[in-house]
């Protein structure tokens, strides 16, 4: 199995960790890496938020792990307009 990780170290407990799966098109210019920018950008300004960890394999299959300090901060995090663009756009492609 081809694996890249971004690893953080992670948090020290207490935390909730959200794992998120995707399988990326093999579409060049489908705004994919834009949009994974402004997200991390975003996100690393976000209440309660402790880091992430990425794997992805060649196929494009990945494995986003971000760890936070509560269930409302990942809510806030889940109700962030950039974040429903992209998981719709997500969905979409």
């Amino acid at each position: 199995m081809d694996v890249r990780s971004d690893s953080v170290t992670v948090p020290k407990p207490p935390y909730y960790a959200v794992l998120f799966t995707a399988k990326r098109s093999r579409r060049d210019g489908d705004g994919y890496d834009a949009m994974d920018t402004a997200l991390f950008a975003k996100v690393g300004r976000q209440q309660g938020y402790l880091g992430h960890e990425c794997f992805s394999r060649a196929d494009g299959t990945s494995l986003t792990i971000s760890y936070w300090q509560s269930l409302e901060d990942i809510t806030a995090w889940r109700d962030n307009a950039l974040h429903q663009e992209a998981r719709r756009r997500g969905r979409e492609a």
